[in-house]
């Protein structure tokens, strides 16, 4: 076994990659010497390995000669190989992406396939050191904390990286020493977008300033790491203490165990994209209530009396307008509608479950006016039955019900001209109550 294996295995070892013995293993095979470094060392490490190779087809003629490399190098070591020869095209116009993104998004997609398929154990990535230097200065340029600063992981997601605390040249010295073909991607000298600016401008400056920044900066980047991981462990163990069993994060009690409360909520938020200006806005938010963030992927943070929650946004649904209780967008809407006698209602009890509501059939019918079944609003105000009439603001019972910010959102309206007739699903109004005169009686029910 090659110097150069033994230690890539340690390296696999320290930050807990699986082992050959764990299971196989898919190869991002591209034909360039570090994925041809990966395949090989892999291989020779015993590991069950197979060559993943993407032929977007956009340079013509080099683009086969990189399929052919690789399936020449698969051949050699006597490994499997497979290709993925996407509509890159078609996929930049289906997501509105730039070139650079689409095969990102195609080749990740494909991995991912890949692995459920052939019950992989991992996808093996030929990221080298130089490599994590420019995701590192990328992610300083775009603003970033540790987190960002630490660079790629060598392990996470399902993805491993055994290369990375290695240099470009002793990977293209371990491929020549075992005489193993590869190529070099035209398309990394063109100066088209923000890493190749880094690699071929912007580095090569640093390095011409400072001899051996490209390894000094290796070195600051498993120091971040390290410092990223210890946080991590802290900020876990603190965030723990204020979770709250439903999930929610209690601010309050954040604040009164740390003066660093902006990065345990930065932390807790941190897969939903949530920055840190957001996170200290939301710490300083803690003794208020009703505050939002909007964060990545159409989710929101917001403050529900001290306690941090998310939720996906949704569009508010249009209002239902209707004259028929038998109107069949009813039930799309989540209303469940059953005409009752007087001796089937009695049967079932006169008090109706959470959730429901009993009108007067005839008293309700015999208006004529339109009915809309909407979210309420502010400034709606009910009469509630069982109240001597007085109203109440809608915002008012739904506080008096404790109803978190989410399930305020959910809260339903049924009005009828001007007058509330229900907030679903908390209270009815007086009018038309069902009376020891009812004769026929309209059950609504909220379903989902």
């Amino acid at each position: 076994m090659t110097d150069f294996a033994r230690n890539i295995g340690r390296y696999i070892a320290l930050h807990g990659m699986p082992q050959a013995e764990d299971g196989a293993v898919g190869v991002a095979l591209s034909g360039g010497a570090d994925s041809v470094a990966l395949l090989s060392v892999l291989h020779e490490l015993g590991y069950d390995v197979a060559g993943l190779h993407c032929n977007y087809g956009l340079r013509g003629d080099e683009s086969d000669r990189d399929e052919g490399v690789a399936r020449e190098v698969c051949d050699r070591l006597g490994v499997e190989m497979k290709v993925l020869r996407p509509n890159v095209g078609e996929t930049m116009r289906r997501y509105g992406e730039s070139l650079e993104m689409a095969c990102r998004r195609l080749r990740y997609e494909w991995f991912a396939e890949v692995m459920t398929a052939e019950g992989l154990t991992a996808i093996a990535l030929g990221h080298h050191r130089e490599d994590n230097v420019e995701t590192m200065l990328l992610n300083l340029l775009r603003t970033t904390g540790l987190r960002g600063a630490r660079g790629m992981e060598p392990w996470g997601d399902r993805k491993m990286r055994p290369l990375l605390g290695c240099t470009r040249e002793e990977i293209e010295r371990y491929v020549e020493m075992k005489r193993l073909p590869w190529i070099t991607d035209s398309s990394n000298a063109v100066n088209d977008v923000k890493r190749n600016r880094i690699r071929n401008i912007v580095i090569p400056v640093i390095e011409e300033q400072f001899a051996g920044a490209g390894e000094r900066l290796g070195g600051s980047i498993e120091n971040l790491r390290d410092d990223y991981d210890f946080m991590r462990e802290r900020l876990d163990k603190l965030a723990d203490e204020c979770v709250l069993p439903d999930g929610g994060l209690d601010l309050r009690k954040l604040n009164g165990l740390t003066a660093y409360g902006h990065q345990a909520v930065r932390h807790h938020g941190a897969r939903h994209g949530m920055t840190m200006e957001q996170a200290g806005e939301i710490v300083a938010s803690a003794e208020s209530s009703g505050k939002r963030w909007r964060l990545a992927d159409d989710v929101i943070a917001y403050n529900d009396h001290g306690v941090l929650r998310y939720a996906v946004e949704m569009d508010e649904p249009e209002d239902l307008v209707f004259t028929d209780f038998g109107d069949p967008r009813l039930r799309e809407a989540g209303l469940a509608v059953e005409w009752l006698t007087r001796d089937e209602l009695e049967r079932r009890g006169l008090k109706a479950p959470k959730g429901t509501i009993y009108l007067d059939a005839d008293s309700v019918m015999a208006d004529g006016a339109m009915f809309v079944w909407r979210p309420w609003r502010r400034g709606d105000r009910i009469q509630p039955f069982g109240m001597g009439g007085r109203s109440r603001l809608v915002s008012d019972l739904m506080n008096d019900a404790h109803l978190s910010l989410e399930d305020k959102r959910r809260v339903r309206v049924l009005t009828q001209g001007d007058v509330v007739l229900w907030v679903a699903p908390l209270r009815g109004s007086v009018h038309h109550a069902v009376t020891e005169g009812t004769l026929r009686v309209i059950e609504l029910r909220v379903e989902g």
